[in-house]
């Protein structure tokens, strides 16, 4: 059986007015799932997941409570507001990835690649 991951994705809302305060005016989860190695590093890809919580990306300087970020996008033009969506994945039970776990994840999907 294939190794299962649990998969959450969040968002977060920013306003023109909520960026004056600094703030995001929303927040909250969209969606979780599990899934298989290949199905997060298809996410990754698809979602363009491609802004580590952390840099440089390097398992010395992670926790396992890392997420990726999404390009922010415009939703709706006549609010300006702005979302961005933010990946979190985690072992099947819940737990923390061991980092150098959820750094290969993160590499085969052209995440933190060495250069």
């Amino acid at each position: 059986m294939p190794v299962q991951f649990l998969v959450t994705k969040t968002y977060e809302v920013v306003t023109p007015e909520s960026a004056e305060d600094g703030e995001a005016s929303d927040r909250g989860e969209s969606d979780e799932w599990a899934g298989t190695a290949r199905e997060v590093v298809e996410e990754i890809r698809r979602g363009w997941y491609v802004y580590p919580s952390l840099w440089p990306v390097a398992a010395a300087h992670m926790t396992g409570h890392e997420w990726l970020s999404s390009e922010p996008a415009i939703e709706d033009y006549s609010t300006n507001e702005t979302w961005t969506y933010h990946l979190h994945i985690r072992a099947e039970n819940g737990s923390p990835l061991k980092p150098a776990r959820l750094l290969r994840l993160w590499r085969a999907a052209g995440i933190g690649r060495k250069l």
